[in-house]
């Protein structure tokens, strides 16, 4: 990603300097040279459009998740046939999908972008006249509601894309993402299945992400409650590329949730000496420490960690709650007050530390 953006921003630059230079130079009279500076121009304003057109999507490896990772495939679907491109609304929509992805400044301004590439593609779809072009429509129509929440619509259009171009892999990938979306959402633990099929028809279609396939294979598998089986997806996320250190703390997660605190633990260990020093990332991992020492019933260690959590991220609310939670259960109700106390410092006003703070109180009465 670093080495695709150093070039993207090295060829915009020369793009412009090779058309300032054509400016200062540009002929004061004379028909042929002024043909050939006009001429020079507008090939470096189209080569600085190509550059803007081609910037590259971000990529999966960073922090996936199954619905970014899906707009994120439909809109690198959607620049692959961006030679081939005849029709104004697919052009539009393309353009109002990477509007949505990479210019919003908020959640609400994505949305709105989104709704208006949904209309386009949804024109788009009513003047298909073959069958590509139909599975295309339907699969940009999916991704985006899938997004935009409508889950039963994204499923339907997804499906019927499929049915156009059972070959196509990115749909694959897409339809099980909102698949495993729709069992949580609905508490139906039947929808995760059908999404592991659609990651397997991914994979066997040719998705090359391979990393991120079992990235989501895990998601499903811990939604499903087969942590054990979750954890492992993680290791092969990992085998395959996808980052280490949080490969070993989303491992944990699921190995704290089968109740199997002191592996849970041995993983949140091999993700902070994963993480660098300065990653923010791993306050979360010494956040998840503490609370597998404190499920261990060490305290001395649980506190340790906590305190750790607050010198990377001072003020942090619910872990000066959770503290003094662990401390109250070891009799310690001086030392938990203290720690709410210090809530209080940051915000006054918060419901839950003040709530605490007057439980405890009472029952020292």
């Amino acid at each position: 990603m670093i080495m695709a953006i150093i070039a993207y921003v090295l060829g915009v630059a020369a793009a412009i300097l090779v058309l300032w230079i054509a400016y200062r130079r540009r002929p004061r009279r004379g028909f042929s040279e002024l043909q050939d500076w006009r001429l020079s121009t507008a090939v470096t304003f189209i080569l600085v459009v190509v550059a803007i057109l081609n910037w590259p999507a971000t990529p999966s490896t960073i922090r996936p998740s199954i619905l970014e990772y899906g707009l994120t495939k439909a809109l690198e679907v959607a620049r692959n046939q961006l030679q081939s491109l005849k029709d104004v609304n697919e052009r539009d929509g393309l353009l109002a999908m990477d509007s949505a992805l990479h210019h919003s400044d908020s959640r609400e301004s994505r949305r709105e972008r989104l709704q208006e590439a949904e209309r386009i593609f949804r024109s788009y779809l009513l003047a298909s006249t073959n069958p590509e072009d139909s599975s295309f429509g339907h699969f940009y129509l999916g991704s985006i509601q899938g997004w935009l929440g409508q889950t039963d619509s994204a499923l339907l259009h997804l499906k019927t894309s499929l049915d156009h171009k059972p070959e196509f892999a990115v749909a694959w990938f897409n339809l099980g993402g909102y698949l495993n979306e729709a069992g949580v959402e609905r508490k139906d633990s039947g929808f995760f299945p059908n999404a592991l099929k659609a990651f397997d028809s991914a994979q066997s279609h040719g998705l090359a992400d391979t990393s991120t396939l079992w990235f989501n294979r895990a998601k499903v598998n811990g939604n499903w409650g087969d942590h054990d089986e979750a954890a492992s997806c993680f290791d092969s996320a990992r085998k395959y590329g996808f980052e280490a250190a949080r490969a070993e703390n989303l491992k944990g997660i699921e190995k704290y949730r089968a109740g199997k605190f002191r592996d849970a633990l041995n993983c949140y260990k091999n993700s902070i000496d994963l993480y660098s020093l300065d990653d923010k990332s791993a306050e979360w991992v010494w956040y998840s420490i503490a609370i597998s020492y404190d499920s261990l019933k060490q305290y001395d260690s649980s506190k340790i960690a906590f305190d750790t959590v607050l010198k990377l991220k001072p003020c942090y609310l619910d872990t000066e709650r959770r503290k003094a939670e662990m401390l109250i259960r070891h009799g310690l109700i001086d030392s938990a007050i203290a720690a709410l106390d210090a809530a209080q410092n940051c915000d006054s006003t918060d419901v839950k530390t003040l709530d605490l703070k007057d439980s405890i109180l009472f029952r020292k009465r």
